[in-house]
């Protein structure tokens, strides 16, 4: 009683209780939802994401900050070759640190650095959450548990190896990795040109088939799948690469990647 005493007469109580306030933040192992439009128009809600499977790699920046671009540019290739092993699975956001921070700071700031990933207005509730700005603070966050696989104060490229063993522990966790699972279903030609075929067994229990861009928006959407063989016509699509993902309910199966092509 006394000790407490002490702390709040000499005002000292102010800085344990921030000291605090931060361990705890630190410590967090689940994520915290958001449901909010990126800087290019995206509507994103985060959970939701979580729960089809993906896996998303948080940085919260500073503008005025050189170890925030490192890191923006660190992860973006650091992410990247998950495209190719896991298409569509693996997403990298960045939010300003602060409320202050618009949508018009973080484009110029994406442009002035050569950067390419959807970026968000400032939110102080999410940086907080995670325990502060850190210049940057780095998270990885996967699961329909929404867990917290990384959260790190700080970044260098010697940490692209924890971030990485962060991305893939969250991605065997969900999927399964080490066994190879009897899907059941089949799509053909790849690459194709003005038709893409599906076909899913009765028996697959897959519910639900999603054709998507390179930047995870959905084109076509096919439900109650299961027994059942179609056709779509895609002939008005640019030429480039599409991913086509299996659900059963709300969980993502497997997702394949697809290229377009002209003859």
């Amino acid at each position: 009683m006394t000790n407490l005493y002490f702390l709040l007469k000499s005002g000292k109580w102010a800085g344990v209780a921030a000291c605090l306030l931060s361990m705890q933040a630190q410590a967090q192992s689940t994520a915290l939802d958001f449901q909010a439009y990126d800087c290019g128009g995206t509507y994103h809600h985060l959970f939701q994401e979580l729960d089809q499977g993906y896996v998303v790699v948080l940085e919260f920046a500073m503008m005025n900050c050189a170890p925030c671009v490192t890191a923006g540019k660190g992860i973006e290739t650091l992410v990247a070759p998950f495209q190719n092993t896991h298409p569509g699975r693996v997403h990298f956001y960045t939010f300003g640190y602060e409320n202050s921070i618009d949508c018009d700071d973080m484009n110029n700031w994406l442009a002035a650095n050569g950067m390419n990933h959807p970026v968000f207005a400032g939110d102080a509730v999410q940086t907080n959450y995670y325990g502060g700005m850190g210049m940057p603070t780095i998270v990885v966050v996967g699961n329909p548990s929404h867990k917290v696989y990384y959260n790190q104060k700080g970044y260098s490229p010697s940490h692209d190896k924890n971030i990485k063993s962060a991305i893939e522990q969250a991605l065997a966790e969900y999927t399964g990795i080490g066994s190879e699972p009897l899907f059941g279903f089949w799509a053909y030609p790849n690459p194709f040109n003005t038709q893409l075929n599906v076909s899913v067994s009765a028996g697959s229990g897959i519910t639900r088939v999603v054709l998507s861009d390179l930047t995870g928006k959905a084109i076509l959407t096919r439900e109650g799948v299961g027994g059942v063989s179609w056709s779509w016509d895609l002939s008005q699509l640019p030429e480039g690469t599409y991913f086509l993902s299996f659900f059963e309910g709300k969980k993502l199966v497997a997702t394949r990647k697809f290229s377009k092509r002209y003859k």
